[in-house]
């Protein structure tokens, strides 16, 4: 069985996912009473995925910390994608919360665009990564691909 390597960071991955899991529990029974009670889902919907994307993240990162560092660069690329899902998805949620139905539907199909554009491009990113991972390459992520996070949160 694989070791897995303990330090502060580690520990601070834990403790957040249990509290994102906890979260997620209750968007998660919000969404099923929501989907009886035949009312929007939407909403409810957006962040149940949103804290179910983020928690596989945090899982991710924790085994980029925890893990030895040949099995640790085989977890790190696929971070970036749950980390991107997570992002869109409290976007979109942002943006329906109460929104005013006077809104340009253009606004609405730039934003969509524009967040699966940028989903897209981390799913592509990751599946190159983790395909020169597999010939032995180690490659990490350019800096240019975190300016839309840094522009979305």
């Amino acid at each position: 069985m694989q070791t897995l390597y303990w330090n502060p960071l580690t520990i601070n991955y834990l403790i957040e996912l249990i509290m994102i899991g906890v979260i997620y529990a209750y968007f998660l029974s919000r969404f099923f009473i929501s989907l009886k009670n035949g009312e929007n889902l939407l909403e409810t919907g957006l962040l149940t995925v949103m804290f179910l994307a983020a928690g596989t993240g945090l899982i991710l990162q924790f085994l980029s910390n925890s893990l030895h560092i040949d099995y640790a660069n085989m977890v790190l690329p696929w971070a970036g994608p749950f980390g991107a899902m997570a992002m869109c998805c409290f976007l979109l949620y942002a943006f329906y919360f109460k929104r005013s139905p006077s809104l340009n539907i253009w606004v609405e199909r730039v934003l969509i665009t524009s967040l699966a554009v940028l989903l897209i491009t981390e799913v592509y990113i990751a599946w190159q990564r983790h395909l020169l991972l597999l010939q032995g390459v180690v490659e990490y992520r350019e800096v240019w691909i975190s300016v839309p996070f840094s522009i979305g949160y």
